[in-house]
């Protein structure tokens, strides 16, 4: 059976590979001008299409994208290869990159362009299906040396002072409209007991975490997708 939907994939036993993607816009201060990178090449050892663009080779790799629920952001760490002292050059003449946009895409490689596939073939490229994408600003150069560089990053809520959640509080109620973007839920119907139906008019959540987990409604790392504050001490 071919796996149509990223949803789909995720609640497989074994899913496909997720595909990681930056793209860096740098500041009309510092030149301008926006690159793609991904950490590897594709099946016919060449650079990366999705959606069309193509993501240079290079060593780079991020960490620290998980969420605490201590109302503080996380810093991701962006650390690239600084072969043979390009990534420093570009640092004298670009203010060490303070104030870039990074942007996180993910996607999984089943739905990958078809040109990174052998004879360009395949029947289940599909760039509508990605994870939302994460939006990050350079805010401060953390390591140098003649082999790598890391950064941290910092979300515009950071930068900006606002701490988050930024809503009510509440444990055991999801505040997410029913199947909204932020639900994220599109499977089938399920009634006000969270059980299965085919009924016209029944398909309703109690936006209770159980409801979230009765529909199965997780991201790609297994975090559910609800809405309240489970780890609260007040309902």
């Amino acid at each position: 059976m071919t796996v149509k939907s990223i949803r789909q994939q995720i609640q497989l036993l074994s899913p496909d590979s997720i595909f990681e993607f930056f793209i860096i816009d740098l500041p009309q201060n510092t030149g301008g001008g926006r690159f793609y990178f991904h950490a590897g090449t594709n099946d016919v050892n060449q650079p990366v299409i999705w959606q069309g663009k193509t993501y240079q080779p290079m060593p780079i790799k991020a960490t620290g994208f998980d969420i605490s629920g201590e109302g503080k952001l996380p810093r991701p760490k962006l650390k690239v290869v600084n072969l043979h002292g390009m990534i420093s050059a570009e640092l004298q003449t670009k203010d060490d990159l303070l104030g870039c946009q990074v942007t996180r895409k993910r996607t999984m490689q089943c739905f990958l362009d078809a040109e990174n596939f052998p004879d360009g073939v395949n029947p289940d490229a599909n760039p509508e299906q990605s994870f939302p994408d994460d939006i990050w600003f350079i805010d401060q150069k953390t390591l140098e040396t003649c082999e790598i560089v890391e950064f941290e990053l910092a979300s515009v809520y950071d930068l900006m002072g606002v701490q988050l959640p930024n809503r009510q509080v509440i444990r055991n109620s999801c505040q997410w409209n029913y199947r909204s973007a932020e639900c994220g839920y599109t499977g089938p119907a399920f009634d006000k007991d969270d059980k299965p139906t085919s009924i016209p008019g029944a398909d309703f959540c109690p936006k209770r975490l159980s409801s979230c987990r009765a529909r199965k409604n997780y991201f790609a790392d297994g975090i559910i997708m609800f809405g309240g504050f489970p780890g609260a001490t007040r309902a």
